[in-house]
């Protein structure tokens, strides 16, 4: 494996246990599976497996990490488990994907589909699903703005503003328990965290891992944790089981000796993928090949973007800093490692000095298939969105049309500088080595307009 192949598993490893991440059919290969098993099944179970070949399971599309969509397939714990466990039996998986999560239960309820699974238990699911054993326990806990007072019972709930997700067991537990409580609800978890973050709830209850993934990803730094209710208070629904339609009770027993079938170790494989591991041993295993190579490479030469706040900053010390030298102060420490800056002046640059083999890593990078020619990527750390800066008076500009026969800066080399520059002929780019010397451009009106993520500064 090359140098920086190793470096680019390591890393890899180290953000992954940060992570606490029309109709449309998805199958799963069966290219690497052997349908040849050691599970002792029936005779009347073997047939059914025989002419049940390929059966359908729900994808739902916004609850990462356990169950949603990444790069247009289906991704998360529960679509992991589900491919382990179906492997083992023999069975194929086709993913039906592009519903909310309360038409993908009318769905198992009226035998659309074979399988639901990331699903909690409650009375009126009870009334048309058989479930497996749990194969996920995920402690619900309350979520508070950084300050806010700490929930210990039940009483600690009154007089608080409650976020709860529409149609989930456990937004349904709280209200159908607390009806006296005053209650919001959301569309989703994630618009709960933000409606959280903005003061419009005081509490959120929720899972661990999705809340986490859904506060890394979209940089929610002011939520906390601020309790947690004993689970013999809340039944079931901190436990994620697969299920079946009740009218199919063989498949349960099936897919119940899949679940046993599953090592210890490969269970632990996807929970540590996933950040779904509910303790604070975060230790992390390496193998002798990358122990080795880190013996040899103590310390890392790192491209970075000097004008970047709040991602990337260049203290006076010379050391990186920001949300991405944060991380890379954490993997710094995890591996007994050094990164060291390159002293780029701006991106561009630094994106020239690690093409021509000068440094090893860049620090913050958008991916395109351009790229990928020549650089691996870890998973993403962050997201941000582009929006439009013009000088006051400019007037509104609704989309990228309305920038046409305009001059606008952008980073050169940027992924968002090219993209316009091949979408958009008809917009004159104007490139510049960094997003303040844009900016100073608009005020001195050498251009008119800069694309840029919220922060005011360019992804690239």
């Amino acid at each position: 494996m090359s140098s920086k192949a190793q470096l680019k598993s390591l890393i890899v490893v180290i953000i992954t246990s940060m992570f606490f991440h029309v109709e449309i059919a998805f199958s799963q290969s069966s290219d690497d599976q052997s349908f040849e098993t050691n599970i002792d099944f029936t005779a009347e179970e073997k047939l059914w497996i025989k002419e049940h070949p390929t059966l359908k399971a729900t994808n739902e599309f916004d609850w990462a990490p356990i169950d949603f969509v990444q790069f247009d397939k289906p991704a998360g714990f529960s679509i992991d488990y589900l491919n382990l466990v179906t492997k083992k039996i023999g069975l194929n998986i086709e993913y039906i994907n592009d519903y909310t999560w309360n038409e993908l239960v009318e769905m198992a309820r009226n035998k659309e589909v074979d399988i639901i699974h990331s699903i909690s238990r409650n009375s009126e699911r009870d009334s048309f699903l058989n479930y497996t054993s749990p194969y996920l326990d995920m402690p619900i806990v309350f979520f508070g703005k950084e300050n806010a007072e700490p929930i210990n019972n039940k009483e600690d709930l009154i007089g608080r503003t409650i976020g709860i997700v529409t149609g989930t067991a456990q937004g349904q537990y709280y209200k159908k328990t607390y009806p006296e409580l005053n209650f919001i609800e959301y569309s989703s978890s994630i618009n709960a965290l933000f409606a959280l973050s903005s003061d419009q709830i005081d509490v959120f209850p929720g899972h661990v891992p999705v809340a986490n993934y859904i506060m890394s990803k979209n940089l929610i730094f002011d939520i906390n944790i601020i309790g947690q209710l004993p689970s013999n208070d809340i039944g079931t629904v901190d436990k994620v089981y697969l299920a079946t339609h009740i009218d199919n009770p063989i498949l349960i027993n099936i897919l119940e000796k899949g679940m046993q079938a599953v090592s210890a170790q490969e269970y632990l494989a996807i929970s540590r993928k996933w950040q779904t591991e509910f303790n604070t041993d975060d230790e992390f295993k390496l193998t002798e090949e990358e122990l080795n190579w880190l013996s040899e490479h103590k310390v890392i030469k790192v491209v970075a973007a000097p004008t970047t706040p709040p991602i990337e900053i260049i203290t006076d010390e010379g050391t990186i800093s920001g949300i991405a030298g944060n991380y890379l102060d954490i993997i710094s420490k995890k591996l007994n490692i050094e990164f060291e800056w390159v002293q780029n002046d701006n991106w561009t640059e630094g994106f020239n000095k690690i093409k021509a083999g000068e440094a090893d890593v860049i620090s913050m990078i958008v991916a395109s298939p351009e790229r990928s020619e020549n650089f691996e990527y870890t998973d993403s750390y962050m997201n941000a969105s582009f929006v439009i800066f013009a000088r006051d008076g400019s007037g509104t500009i609704g989309n990228m049309e309305g920038l046409i026969g305009k001059k606008i800066a952008q980073v050169s080399s940027s992924t968002i500088a090219q993209k316009i520059k091949q979408d958009y002929p008809g917009i004159e780019v104007v490139d510049v080595g960094s997003s303040l010397e844009s900016l100073n451009l608009i005020e001195n009106e050498n251009s008119r307009v800069h694309t840029s993520e919220k922060s005011a500064n360019s992804l690239i």
